[in-house]
């Protein structure tokens, strides 16, 4: 697969998000872990965009020119795509939830530790869907250009 720049820039968002899911809270700033995590999500949601848009639609269109016998895998990696969209808002909207009460704890921030950590467990489930994605995307695009049909006698 080429590698394009929205191609790396969606693997370098993913990287900073999983970055800031994983970095450990450090007492009292809980806040700050959310910030970055926050900033992180609105990256990830820009770069998804820009990778819809300017790598897997157009492989969908290769695939579906060149190998019309993969049809059913592009329509099974959009209806991925549409699925991790719906993870992603999912998931900003329960960081957001996250944000306010934070703010709400500043003094005891055990009382939004399972919050916290289902918001951590959601964000990293979501790193990983998008990730087997990029490769299944990858996988059939590659597929459809270069596999072996046969002589087709």
């Amino acid at each position: 697969m080429v590698i394009n720049a929205e191609d790396k820039d969606l693997k370098d968002a993913l990287a900073k998000l999983e970055t800031a899911i994983l970095t450990p809270v450090v007492s009292g700033e809980l806040t700050e872990w959310v910030r970055v995590a926050t900033l992180a999500s609105n990256d990830m949601r820009n770069q998804l965009q820009h990778y819809r848009e300017g790598v897997l639609e157009p492989q969908c269109a290769v695939i579906s020119e060149t190998d019309p016998d993969l049809l059913p895998r592009v329509q099974e990696l959009k209806r991925e795509d549409d699925a991790i969209s719906k993870e992603l808002a999912e998931f900003r909207d329960n960081l957001a939830s996250l944000t306010y009460r934070a703010a709400d704890v500043e003094t005891d921030e055990s009382k939004v530790n399972n919050h916290r950590s289902t918001v951590e467990t959601q964000g990293l489930a979501f790193v990983v869907h998008v990730r087997r994605e990029l490769a299944a995307a990858a996988t059939w695009f590659n597929e459809a250009l270069f596999r072996d049909r046969g002589t087709g006698d």
